[in-house]
């Protein structure tokens, strides 16, 4: 027996009917059938889009960086203000909060394979939307491959890790970063080193992790300094 759909019935369709062509649709349910297939295509887009993006946010920094001649390459340290403005799913809601803090940081160009590198570390506390206090602190790493240092403006991407705290809870995200710095060289007090005054600005994204951060960060380079690995493994961010 083959089942019927008037215009005005309602869209209900056994979807073995739909399946073998046992199903007759007038015009206006074949219209509401697509109409109803494009929105829930268009709802379960932006409901993965909105899971897949679990923090956000923006960090401007303002710092120096002491740079300085060693072995076959240059190093540098990095140290200075951060100011956090994001938003972070916690607790199953999404909250708006704002952070100041400090961040550390080292890097390294090798002359030979003109390969640079650089970590840096933060940590800042602030007030949610909600008034609850929150803090944040993370690791951040990038490294590429090119014939000329870093130039004012240029685009920096890599890996973020981030732990958040508030409300006696905790949560891990990883995810990336890009952002560009601008400065300009200052007079240094240290014969041989280099200094550089600037204003670096760090967009974030990322999604929830387990008690262990996804795509580690190398933290074996020989060249990293100790003080700056304890700093590291103080901030506990499961990296």
């Amino acid at each position: 027996m083959q089942a019927s759909l008037e215009t005005h019935s309602p869209l209900v369709v056994s979807p073995i009917a739909l399946r073998y062509g046992q199903c007759k649709m007038g015009r206006s349910n074949r219209i509401q059938t697509v109409a109803v297939l494009v929105i829930c295509s268009l709802a379960l887009f932006f409901a993965q889009a909105t899971i897949a993006q679990e923090l956000t946010g923006e960090a401007v920094g303002m710092g120096t960086v002491a740079a300085w001649l060693s072995g076959l390459g240059f190093e540098a340290t990095l140290s200075g203000d951060i100011q956090w403005i994001g938003d972070a799913l916690l607790g199953g809601h999404v909250v708006s909060f704002s952070a100041d803090g400090v961040f550390d940081g080292f890097a390294r160009r090798d002359i030979l394979t003109l390969t640079s590198e650089g970590w840096i570390a933060y940590e800042a506390s602030g007030v949610a939307e909600n008034g609850e206090p929150i803090e944040i602190r993370g690791l951040l790493h990038t490294c590429w491959q090119s014939l000329l240092a870093l130039q004012a403006g240029e685009i920096i991407v890599g890996q973020h890790h981030a732990v958040i705290a508030s409300k006696g809870e905790t949560c891990l995200f990883s995810g990336e970063f890009s952002g560009t710095a601008e400065g300009a060289l200052e007079p240094s007090d240290t014969p041989g080193v280099i200094r550089f005054c600037g204003t670096a600005t760090v967009h974030f994204e990322g999604i929830a992790r387990g008690e262990t951060a996804s795509g580690k960060i190398p933290l074996d380079h020989p060249s990293l300094p100790a003080e700056f690995l304890q700093y590291v493994a103080e901030l506990d961010l499961g990296v």
